[in-house]
């Protein structure tokens, strides 16, 4: 299965059992190749890194976006594996439901909307990723815990990161 594949493929796992959109609880998928490459992706309501979960109404609302998003995509300040590993961070990108657009929607402004954030890594020692950690915790009060799957060729793991646990082991 290809990293892209193993990456939805988590994502759709983590999601699942989690039960669904939970305020304070989010899910992340984390698929490790041979090769070092390493997809994460994060799932949680926009009501627990934005404080709402609607388009933003006004000029401070749309600062609270936007510093938000600032925090989600430091990488390695986001989600980071142990040194042995050596992994460096490649890039992030969020998806943020109806966030950024002009149009006013009520309908789509009552919904229950979720922040999808993707991390990527390239690790130069990926057989040696033993432990996951996050800053999303300190930075972002209303986060309570992380559901977690991890998959790399030679192994899978679930875990939990908490405010109280913000590292996990995957071995």
């Amino acid at each position: 299965m290809t990293v892209p594949a193993l990456f939805s493929f988590l994502a759709a796992v983590a999601a699942s059992q989690h039960g669904g959109h939970v305020h304070g609880t989010g899910t992340i998928g984390i698929a490790a190749s041979a090769d070092g490459d390493v997809v994460a992706e994060l799932v949680v309501p926009a009501d627990t890194i934005y404080g709402f979960e609607r388009a933003p109404r006004d000029e401070t609302e749309r600062g609270i976006i936007a510093a938000a998003h600032r925090h989600l995509l430091d990488t390695g300040r986001a989600l980071s594996f142990n040194r042995e590993a050596a992994c460096d961070p490649s890039g992030s990108a969020i998806l943020a439901g109806p966030f950024g657009h002009d149009a006013h929607d009520d309908a789509a402004d009552e919904a229950h909307h979720d922040v999808s954030v993707t991390y990527r890594f390239r690790c130069a020692r990926p057989g040696r990723i033993e432990r996951v950690e996050t800053g999303l915790f300190a930075r972002f009060r209303r986060f309570e815990d992380i559901d977690g799957v991890f998959v790399a060729p030679d192994r899978q793991t679930g875990f939990e990161l908490s405010a109280t646990a913000p590292a996990a082991r995957l071995r």
